[in-house]
């Protein structure tokens, strides 16, 4: 039967089928029925895999094992398990992960080989620093031997075989290609920061290398792309053609074929001659996406803007959490600004604050020239305070963000302020080994959160009308 032809009530239409080996008294056991076996019992999985969807299920995370001086870096990527676009498991069960040096191996790489033979070897090795994907796919190796006996073809040279055929997995440098007008302005200051480094992660404080990292993350992200969909939701529905299924940077390099559907992207890697500058693990990697719900309307029916809402908050976080970590003296960190550092912050976030001798933030310093709702001071401190929220709202807040874009900086959108009852009030009676104080922002397009509970007032923390 051919393809497009009419199908009628009960008919049978088997066209490229699954093929189980149909096994019955007096057949022939050969290695073929055998093998024809197992590639219906991978192709029945590579189904079921498809039904869960791709991405990270755990592990698999990138950090910097050496931070040294060499051009040769090396990252630890720990135990783990995710699944391509093609259903393959891509696994790493090495106790404590392993260590990967972002050189090529001289030795023969076993891609291609077994049964993974679809994931063939890029075209292109890596062979000069610059921003790049770090990618686990799917290999098998063959391992030990067995020998041959009985039925044996009349042209047979030896009397052994491979026993197996080992799955295991390779990584990958992919280059993320030409940028946009904007990016490469941003990565050429980026380069020029990172030239005045004189050690890996130096420049990771640098306010060029981060903003350039941030606009990297929501180019993979494809943050503000799907914009037009507002204005213009059934324009792209012709031919039942989903309005912006594919949007932002992996999906861009997936249509150029740079990044391939056996590729499970870990991170993103920028690497100068100076050495390794930053891995952003959210950036790209994502946890498991199952297919869209509707063909068409995609924006608002789809389980991938969710976990994209969460990456883009991990990566912020963490992004922050470097900033902290690198920018030198307590002081430095209390006078960094938000736009000096990032294009963009998620739609919810968490702000740690200084402390006296603990590491943070002002959010007035940090949110310099953005717009700010607060309320009129409380009794109990000096100069402006936000809301309080209650704990019990505070993952209601965090989901609710996942909902919704990053807000760009430097604009008129205001963001909400809101403190956290529960940890203001754990700063004010602790005699000792008080909490951080943080404070969290949310974009003004969600709705407000600190609407006074009478029920659930506390003097001193409460919100009034």
């Amino acid at each position: 039967m051919k393809t497009g032809e009419t199908v009628g009530l009960r008919s049978n239409y088997c066209t490229d089928g699954i093929k189980n080996a149909h096994y019955f008294n007096g057949r022939l056991l050969t290695a073929d029925a055998l093998q024809d076996e197992q590639a219906a019992s991978r192709a029945q999985h590579r189904q079921l895999a498809a039904a869960l969807g791709h991405g990270v299920v755990h592990g698999l995370e990138v950090s910097v094992a050496d931070a040294s001086t060499t051009l040769e870096p090396v990252l630890r990527v720990s135990e783990g398990l995710a699944f391509n676009r093609n259903g393959e498991a891509v696994a790493l069960r090495v106790s404590g992960g392993v260590q990967v040096a972002l050189t090529r191996e001289a030795s023969g790489s076993s891609v291609g080989t077994g049964v993974f033979s679809e994931c063939l070897p890029p075209t292109k090795e890596p062979t000069n620093p610059g921003t790049y994907i770090l990618t686990a796919r799917p290999i098998s190796s063959p391992a030990e031997w067995a020998p041959k006996s009985g039925y044996l073809p009349t042209n047979a040279k030896n009397y052994c075989d491979r026993r197996y055929d080992v799955e295991g997995l390779e990584f990958h440098l992919i280059e993320t290609g030409a940028l946009s007008t904007e990016l490469t302005a941003l990565a050429q200051a980026a380069n020029d920061a990172s030239a005045k480094g004189k050690t890996q992660l130096a420049a990771i404080a640098s306010a060029a290398v981060s903003k350039y990292r941030s606009a990297l993350a929501h180019w993979c992200l494809g943050t503000g792309a799907l914009d037009p969909f507002a204005e213009r939701p059934f324009e792209a529905m012709a031919d039942s053609k989903a309005p912006l299924q594919s949007y932002g940077g992996l999906d861009a390099l997936r249509v150029q074929g740079i990044l391939t559907c056996c590729d499970v992207p870990l991170a993103l890697v920028y690497w100068t001659k100076q050495g390794l500058q930053f891995v952003d693990t959210w950036a790209v990697r994502r946890p498991l996406v199952p297919p869209e719900r509707s063909s068409t309307w995609v924006r608002p029916m789809s389980l991938r803007r969710e976990a994209e809402g969460h990456a883009a908050l991990l990566q912020f976080q963490q992004q922050l959490a470097d900033l902290v970590t690198h920018s030198g003296s307590v002081h430095a960190v209390r006078t960094l600004q938000a736009k000096e550092f990032f294009v963009r912050v998620p739609a919810v976030g968490l702000l740690p604050l200084w402390n006296g001798s603990r590491r943070g933030f002002e959010y007035q310093q940090f949110f310099a020239g953005e717009t700010l709702r607060e309320p009129s001071p409380p009794p109990y401190a000096s100069g402006s305070a936000p809301v309080f929220i209650e704990g019990r709202n505070l993952e209601a807040l965090l989901r609710t963000g996942l909902q919704y874009d990053a807000v760009q900086l430097g604009t008129e959108e205001f963001l909400w302020i809101y403190r956290v009852r529960e940890n203001r009030q754990a700063i004010d009676t602790a005699t000792a080994n008080a909490p951080q104080p943080y404070v969290v922002f949310a974009s003004g397009s969600i709705p407000y959160f600190g609407t006074p509970d009478f029920d659930l007032n506390r003097w001193g923390y409460a919100n009034y009308t």
